[in-house]
């Protein structure tokens, strides 16, 4: 027997603090507490741990959600007192007096609802005999259970090692130690099988970091899972019963190690290591087979699946505990290689939109200088329409009276057409102004009547543009980019609508605009009959330079500033399409009231 000076306060602590994540699953409280001098006694630490952690356990499996688990150890006398206390279901006091006995259990028909294999408390009372100990029960049905462990122990001041028992004492205290790791008893426990070496203390597994690696354990036999979790620290793990399970939590939680049972339910460890490699998302996490089985075939099919490592069964701990640390450091390498290259595919996806925005802006600037002279040449000859339709006004009562009906007519149509190059110079003046905000008040509405007097010149006879709307539809946003976002769908639209006229001259097209309230958001549905977009293309159009136009028609910047504004006003868009039929796209605005009311009356306008 070992005995070495330990503090038992912090001692207890870290323990117990190991399994209250244990608890906390089943939604038990985890309470513990110790009273006695804040010295080193001299203690045996495995087997007080295992003491303690069967108890625990025991407990936490019998305690229904909502209840508490109280720990208590006190030194008193040179005897260590331990107390377990649960507010579980509790023991018939006619049963009580065999709960100790080896393989028996309280339910033993088949459907028992705690599975197990009947040797937990056994080796409790084995452990503590072994430290000239004694253990005890307490309990009621329905009230709970109590158990007490005392033992002597002495005081470990200026104690380094204290060794008791011979060499014929250490082969059975082993065998107690053994037994104790692989008997913790939990839901749906099985026997541990024989010949598996099982050192006294656990290998520290993992280097410390601010994240602890994620490690899968994946095995059929309850108790091996819990031998092999006893043995990693500073790890989190995640635990499967069949091979499907784990190849399903690989793939939904991303660990960097998994170890696998060679032979499982379900699909075997070689199947679920080819699942995993075969996965694009999965491919980096590093798999260690575990196995029975030392014939070179099986070695040989493990490695061919893409194992990166794998244990012969028996093996010690210290040779898993290295061949776990080689792989979780190899794999860290590996995430820290991979985030490297995202965060510089980030920077490569900055610097292209760099250059859309520098692109955009310089275009936005040449129109802006362009525009300006424009339109201060158009608005002088437009002032000398406006003076000669007035002119013409007053002509009017000269003319016959059958004649005046139709001269009428004629002056309406040029001072509308007039008006109509006054507005749309009035548009372009607006959108070739710079205003980087999005804070400001716009209306929908507005905005896509500017939009579609911006576009009413390649419409033609070709192309039906309409637009059901409300009276209003109020948002936050700069309605100067807004503008900009639909002329751009317009004229894709547009164009889309002749490439399929190219082929089918039969279809008359059509873009129809709707507005419509979305809870308290707005909703804008731009859909049009033109040549739609291959299913390949539909998650790349808003990437920066992609188009699918001839060389010369466009250099694939449109829809990516599109999608930009659209993300600086909060706006979520989807894209729908089907090749020689429809594209749809639909683009959520954020409301600027909380609940915007839905119109009855709509406009509607036609080109």
């Amino acid at each position: 027997m070992v005995r070495q000076p330990t503090e038992l306060q912090p001692h207890l602590d870290g323990m117990l603090r190991s399994l209250r994540h244990l608890a906390d699953q089943d939604r038990v409280a985890l309470l513990w507490n110790f009273e006695g001098d804040e010295l080193p006694w001299m203690i045996d630490r495995d087997k007080f741990d295992k003491i303690i952690l069967n108890l625990v356990v025991n407990a936490i499996k019998f305690t229904p959600s909502g209840g508490s688990i109280e720990v208590g150890v006190l030194v008193e006398g040179g005897i260590l007192k331990l107390s377990v206390s649960d507010t579980g279901v509790g023991i018939s006091p006619d049963l009580l007096p065999r709960i100790f006995d080896r393989f028996w259990q309280v339910d033993t028909s088949s459907t028992r609802k705690f599975q197990g294999a009947g040797i937990g408390l056994a080796l409790v009372r084995s452990l503590t005999e072994a430290m000239d100990g004694k253990v005890s029960v307490e309990s009621q049905v329905g009230n709970g259970t109590t158990f007490k462990v005392e033992f002597p122990v002495e005081s470990g001041v200026g104690v380094l090692v204290a060794q008791t028992g011979g060499d014929s004492g250490e082969s059975v205290i082993a065998d107690y130690h053994r037994k104790a790791a692989l008997s913790m008893p939990s839901r749906g426990t099985e026997p541990m099988p024989a010949g598996m070496s099982v050192p006294r203390q656990a290998t520290v597994i993992g280097r410390r970091s601010d994240v602890r690696p994620l490690v899968l354990i994946a095995d059929d036999e309850p108790d091996i899972r819990r031998f092999l979790k006893m043995q990693m620290e500073d790890v989190d793990v995640i635990e499967a019963s069949d091979g499907a399970q784990a190849l399903e939590l690989v793939r939904q939680r991303q660990p960097q190690l998994a170890l696998l049972d060679h032979m499982m339910p379900e699909m075997d460890g070689v199947e679920v290591c080819r699942g995993i490699r075969n996965h694009h998302t999965t491919r980096g996490v590093a798999v260690i087979i575990l196995t029975a089985r030392a014939d070179e075939q099986t070695k040989l099919s493990a490695l061919e699946a893409g194992a990166n490592d794998f244990l012969t069964k028996p093996f010690s701990t210290a040779e898993l505990g290295l061949r776990l640390e080689n792989q979780l450091v190899m794999a860290r390498i590996r995430r820290e290689m991979s985030d490297l290259n995202r965060e510089l595919q980030a920077a490569l996806d900055q610097i292209k939109e760099n250059e859309v925005l520098l692109i955009r802006n310089e275009k936005l600037s040449a129109l802006g200088r362009m525009s300006a002279g424009l339109i201060h040449e158009i608005n002088n000859p437009l002032n000398y329409s406006r003076a000669g339709i007035h002119t013409l006004d007053t002509f009017t009562k000269l003319l016959p009276e059958d004649e005046r009906a139709d001269f009428a007519d004629i002056v309406g149509d040029i001072r509308e057409g007039v008006e109509r190059v006054s507005q749309i110079i009035l548009d372009l003046r607006q959108f070739t102004r710079e205003d980087p905000g999005v804070e400001g008040e716009a209306d929908l509405v507005d905005i896509m009547e500017r939009s579609r007097r911006m576009v009413s010149h390649q419409t033609g006879g070709e192309v039906a543009l309409t637009i059901t709307a409300p009276d209003l539809a109020p948002i936050c946003g700069n309605t100067n980019q807004l503008v900009q976002v639909f002329i751009n769908l317009f004229q894709n639209s547009i164009d889309a609508i002749r490439q399929r006229n190219e082929t089918d001259s039969q279809i008359s097209g059509k873009v129809d605009i709707t507005i419509e309230p979305a809870g308290n958001s707005w909703m804008v549905t731009v859909l049009d009959n033109g040549i739609g977009i291959p299913p390949e293309n539909v998650q790349k159009i808003f990437d920066p330079f992609f188009t699918s136009k001839d060389v010369g028609k466009g250099m694939g910047l449109g829809l990516s500033i599109t999608h930009q504004i659209l993300q600086r006003h909060r706006a979520q868009v989807e894209v729908e399409s089907r090749p020689c039929d429809f594209t749809r796209f639909r683009i959520l605005f954020p409301s600027s009231n909380d609940k915007p009311k839905k119109s009855e009356e709509h406009l509607e306008t036609a080109i």
